[in-house]
């Protein structure tokens, strides 16, 4: 079995690691070739690799006793929305919840109450 080229390299190392024909070059063109993949690394890894670029709402940090009956919370552990039914349950209002389905939340749990 023959192995890749760079196979284990960090994508960072394969991209900056001359091609043959950037070898070959010599001079300016060479330069340019470089300094384009260079160009190309930072854009792959500004804007396809990050997971997101909207910015997450401000949220206070509160206790789950704290939060009203009725008022809607973020679960960090979820990573969803909730709206509170009971001192202990509430309904997840995003993602796969319709608000029909209630969850069990402890009193001291730490939720996120957005700042409007």
């Amino acid at each position: 079995m023959g192995s890749r080229r760079g196979s284990d390299m960090p994508l960072s190392a394969i991209i900056r690691t001359p091609t043959p024909l950037a070898r070959q070059a010599r001079g300016a063109y060479g330069a340019r070739l470089q300094h384009v993949a260079g160009k190309l690394y930072s854009v792959l890894l500004g804007s396809f690799l990050r997971p997101s670029m909207a910015t997450p709402p401000a949220r206070r940090r509160i206790k789950f006793s704290d939060v009203a009956v009725g008022e809607r919370f973020y679960d960090p552990i979820s990573a969803e929305y909730f709206v509170k039914q009971s001192e202990s349950l509430a309904a997840m209002v995003t993602g796969i919840g319709d608000g029909t389905v209630a969850d069990e939340f402890e009193g001291d749990d730490i939720v996120g109450v957005d700042l409007h």
